[in-house]
């Protein structure tokens, strides 16, 4: 299976991303920003269970998620 972001990384493209999830490519200069003064707009993220009552390894987790995204913005 071909994975977008190597086609990217090939050449062969253009795609609207959180800067997130291809900044090691970005920094790695295999990627470039074509349009560096523009960006997408912001995205909500919601997390979304079906117990009346969470249970403490999802808040767990929820907390790592909201705590790693606040250090590692993903755009």
């Amino acid at each position: 299976r071909i994975r977008p972001v190597l086609v990217l990384a090939a050449g062969s493209g253009v795609a609207l991303l959180p800067t997130g999830f291809v900044r090691n490519l970005l920094e790695a200069r295999q990627l470039v920003r074509v349009l560096p003064e523009w960006s997408g707009p912001a995205m909500p993220l919601h997390a979304i269970y079906t117990d009346r009552r969470m249970p403490a390894r999802l808040r767990l987790l929820l907390d790592h998620l909201r705590d790693w995204i606040a250090r590692n913005p993903l755009g």
